[in-house]
């Protein structure tokens, strides 16, 4: 994936709050498409031949959704809440496809807090 090399934010519990937000520019390459598909072993033509997608009613290729959830892996790793975080669930709904070499946005942005736990 083509992007600039962030340095992480590094925000505490108490630093962060409700409407906080942060956000992600990002483009799935072939070559990301490549790997992924080396990496995971799923190599549905969907997702790895224009023709086929097409044929299948899409405009081209479309990303592995694997992929656009590393950029939520990347998103809270990185920028909210930053260093030394992690996520334990998601729950995402793909509403359109987002196809190789599309220019997508991830936006983050926090809904609640909770300072007692």
């Amino acid at each position: 994936m083509t992007e600039k090399q962030l340095e992480p934010r590094r925000l505490s519990l108490l630093e962060i709050s409700e409407g906080m937000v942060a956000v992600i520019d990002f483009c799935v390459s072939e070559d990301d498409m490549m790997s992924f598909a080396h990496l995971s072993g799923d190599h549905n033509p969907l997702h790895l031949s224009n023709n086929h997608a097409r044929d299948a009613g899409f405009e081209g290729s479309v990303v592995y959704g694997a992929l656009i959830i590393a950029q939520v892996s990347r998103l809270i790793g990185m920028e909210l809440p930053g260093l030394h975080s992690i996520w334990n669930g998601v729950s995402l709904d793909f509403r359109a496809p987002l196809y190789v070499d599309q220019d997508a946005r991830l936006t983050g942005t926090v809904i609640h807090t909770d300072r007692k736990s």
